[in-house]
């Protein structure tokens, strides 16, 4: 791919000589004072107008310019505005070549984008990529990024590696240094696989800075390892955080990536609560997010767990992925940022100019009965606009009436719905007229799951079945409704769709109707149901 601006073309007969080209190079130099024209990014950067007829890139959740992006990471908040970074690469829609790119935002919700952050140096520790990682203060409470340097030559072939800001001074921190020094290396040694050793997460406690780095353990499952320092530059192996049994638990595969552990608050007893969460790669693995909760114990560097079993947040199949959190110095609240991978094939990428974005942001908090709650951020409900529909106590009937005309491919939904003798109810949504594409949610109360159906997404053979070679078209997962009112919180935005139920679970998929009519939506049971609540509005992009 060439990557730069194209002023003139010409063709010759012959190849030029090496005096000929560095004539015609001095030549266009003399006619700018000996300079070479600059080009900075608002030149040669990616264009996000070029895909405004996309009817499936999403308006209002995270997204690259163009090209390929990965999970989100990072996340700082300095001088009054948050900073969040994600894996890029601009050169074109597939992995590779990766780089930093960078957002911006006041509240969370409305994003900007910035010049790229960091990128990879042909002589620098990272040749082969600028691969995940997170960010933290130092003593001054300037930010400092700590990222995993790939370099395939090397054996182990990877690094942490540390940032800082040329300009500290500067709210936007547009431009970074690398160091170029091994900040932390791989224990030898310990038993550990040769090539897998990434995505540190970093944070301040107790005068004392701390780092898990996601790893594995040679002939056995994934681990996360344990470092303290005292000056952000040496660091000390404390050991491993957790480990589980591999055979026990498979779906944990061989590498645990992009570990995190936040403190949640007091239980009901008055204990603290930690959570820690993984997004397990490798032979055997069930590449979502996972997560425990325990007690974080740190004279001892290790992490117990109130129950063994790992649990999920969310029941999509492989669409919420890529985790990376931190704590809201502003309003002290936990905030975990995904990737929503799009499940296309490579064609699909090339055709469109774009891989991937961002989930929205939620929120991680202990519920009354000292579960994991989640919630999208509340900051998000400043992009509602019109209000389609809102109604109450309704049957099944009357509710699909006043659903007629009500429509849309960018909306939020909140539903509460209660049996009146059904025992499956829910929603279909992005439904055309005639009901040939559609997407049903809906919750079973005889297995206690919820489900989504996603067969019907499309009318085009060929995308139905490339979602299938990369995901299920029917996701499920557990979940005990306890005789309560089932409440859905769903958004819509172009391909995405995310439903959380209860606050407690997610499911999160994509899926691409063919038809411009598929923006329909209409509730559905195998029997009577209660409508309790039902509000639906139009959002607004946010401008990426």
């Amino acid at each position: 791919m060439f990557n730069g601006l194209i002023d003139e073309l010409a063709l010759y007969e012959d190849a030029l000589t090496k005096d000929q080209i560095a004539s015609h190079y001095e030549e266009i130099r003399s006619q700018h004072d000996g300079d070479l024209p600059k080009a900075g990014v608002k030149e040669i950067g990616l264009d996000p107008s070029l895909y405004s007829d996309d009817h499936h890139r999403p308006e209002y959740h995270l997204i690259a310019p163009g090209h390929w992006m990965n999970e989100p990471h990072a996340p700082l908040y300095y001088d009054g505005q948050y900073h969040l970074f994600y894996q890029h690469n601009p050169k074109g829609p597939y992995w590779g070549n990766i780089h930093w790119g960078h957002w911006v935002s006041d509240d969370l919700v409305h994003w900007r984008h910035l010049p790229v952050a960091l990128s990879p140096g042909p002589t620098d520790l990272d040749p082969d990529g600028i691969w995940s990682g997170n960010a933290t203060y130092n003593e001054d409470g300037d930010p400092v990024l700590f990222y995993t340097a790939g370099n395939m030559a090397n054996t182990p072939d990877q690094v942490v590696a540390t940032a800082t800001p040329a300009d500290p001074t500067d709210s936007e921190l547009v431009e970074w240094e690398k160091t170029n020094e091994v900040t932390i290396e791989k224990p030898r040694r310990v038993g550990l696989r040769e090539n897998d050793f990434r995505d540190p997460y970093v944070w301040r406690e107790d005068g004392r800075w701390l780092c898990l780095v996601g790893a594995g353990v040679r002939g056995g499952g994934g681990t996360a390892l344990v470092y303290e320092s005292k000056t952000l530059e040496e660091w000390q192996f404390k050991g491993h955080l957790f480990q589980i049994g591999h055979d026990k638990y498979p779906e944990l595969g061989t590498v645990w990536e992009l570990p995190i552990l936040l403190s949640l608050g007091e239980d009901s007893d008055g204990d603290e609560k930690h959570v820690f969460i993984i997004s397990p790669v490798g032979a055997g693995a069930d590449v979502e997010v996972y997560y425990w909760l325990g007690e974080w114990d740190a004279d001892d560097y290790r992490f117990v767990p109130d129950n063994e079993e790992p649990q999920r947040i969310d029941y999509g199949d492989f669409g919420f992925t890529g985790p990376s959190a931190m704590r809201d110095p502003e309003t002290g609240r936990c905030i975990l940022f995904t990737i929503a991978q799009d499940q296309r094939r490579p064609q699909d990428h090339f055709d469109a100019g774009w891989a991937h974005n961002g989930g929205l942001p939620l929120e991680l908090y202990l519920t009354d009965d000292d579960q994991l709650g989640i919630d999208p951020i509340e900051e998000l409900t400043s992009l509602r606009q019109t209000e389609l529909l809102d109604v109450s106590d309704q049957t099944l009937r009357s509710a699909n009436e006043e659903l007629i005309g009500v429509a849309g491919d960018t909306l939020e939904i909140l539903l509460e719905i209660d049996s009146d003798g059904a025992s499956r109810y829910g929603i279909e949504l992005r439904k055309s007229p005639d009901g040939e594409e559609r997407t049903l949610i809906y919750y079973d109360e005889e297995r206690e799951h919820i489900y989504v159906h996603r067969e019907e997404n499309s009318s085009n053979v060929d995308v139905r079945s490339g979602l299938a070679k990369r995901s299920s078209l029917v996701h499920s997962g557990e979940f005990e409704l306890d005789g309560e009112t089932l409440r859905l919180r769903l958004f819509l935005d172009k391909s995405m769709v995310e439903c959380y139920v209860q606050s407690r679970k997610s499911v999160t998929t994509r899926v691409y109707p063919t038809r411009p009519d598929a923006t329909g939506l209409a509730l559905w049971a195998d029997g009577g149901v209660t409508v309790e609540a039902m509000q639906v509005w139009e959002l607004e992009g946010i401008g990426l």
